[in-house]
């Protein structure tokens, strides 16, 4: 029987929709990964939907479970972590301690996208973001925030930036991350009437980006997809991780217009054309 690899995905669990573990899962799988998922929290449903509880996993248990992941990945090939969404500081560094001891196994991937906050500011405890960007950035080999939690990385306020001004503290970047840094939802003017919106990526000394047209209404949980497919692709040992993970989201934008959750079933070779690469140049 073939064992295939196994990437843990540490985030939140809704019961409707498809955001967090209830995107990255699917699109992890699809990239013929097993995938092993924690929840954080457990929800009805995205809270752009309306009021629902917020269960938050236990403290104890969240870090028990991790620690009998980690043992069990002795007889497992664990390639990758991803995490999103915390309910409590100490899951973050249950998640700190869970990385270190699977590297002192292996070698893995460990992708941070840092949900923090949005358009409106931080929609999280101020202690949780401190202790991501505390915890978890320092030891990530890519940390994917979107343009408001990049503003917070760098400044502690949560703030829009064109991509000029993106790139521009992307090439300051300290090296707090051990690897490589991606920028979601940046927007660049058009020269007409339109604006386009994608990801901007620092790896190495190059900055480069993939932009495509920008859509009004776009569905939660696109960050979240957005980081599993490119953490599938890039583990997956395609040539352009970045390129790709950006086409299958815009896929499934454009499947998902008017609707309230996103569709994994658009085809990512049709969009592939629509997408624009920016070459930023070294940093």
């Amino acid at each position: 029987m073939t064992i295939r690899p196994v990437i843990v995905a540490i985030s939140s669990h809704v019961a409707r929709g498809t955001v967090g573990n209830r995107i990255i899962t699917p699109v992890l799988e699809s990239h013929g990964f097993d995938v092993w998922a924690v929840p954080t929290v457990l929800l009805p449903f995205h809270p752009g939907i309306g009021r629902g509880v917020k269960a938050v996993t236990e403290e104890d248990a969240f870090a028990s479970w991790l620690n009998s992941l980690s043992e069990l990945a002795d007889g497992q090939r664990i390639v990758g972590v991803i995490s999103g969404y915390f309910g409590s500081v100490k899951q973050i560094v249950a998640v700190r301690e869970f990385v270190t001891r699977l590297r002192d196994k292996q070698s893995i991937t460990y992708l941070c996208d840092p949900v923090m906050g949005d358009a409106n500011g931080l929609y999280v405890p101020l202690e949780i973001a401190g202790a991501i960007q505390a915890e978890l950035v320092p030891i990530a080999d890519v940390i994917t925030p979107n343009i408001f939690e990049f503003g917070w990385l760098k400044s502690g306020r949560a703030s829009a930036m064109p991509i000029d001004e993106v790139v521009s503290k992307m090439g300051h970047w300290s090296d707090s991350c051990r690897n490589d840094v991606i920028v979601t939802s940046a927007e660049e003017e058009g020269r007409k009437t339109l604006s386009r919106i994608g990801n901007i990526s620092t790896s190495g000394d190059k900055i480069r980006g993939f932009v495509h047209a920008k859509v009004l209404k776009v569905p939660s949980g696109t960050g979240d997809m957005f980081s599993a497919a490119y953490l599938g692709y890039r583990l997956g040992g395609h040539a352009d991780p970045l390129r790709r993970a950006t086409s299958a989201v815009w896929a499934a934008v454009k499947q998902s217009a008017g609707d309230i959750d996103l569709s994994m079933h658009g085809h990512t070779e049709d969009t592939e054309s629509e997408i624009l690469e920016i070459d930023f140049g070294e940093n």
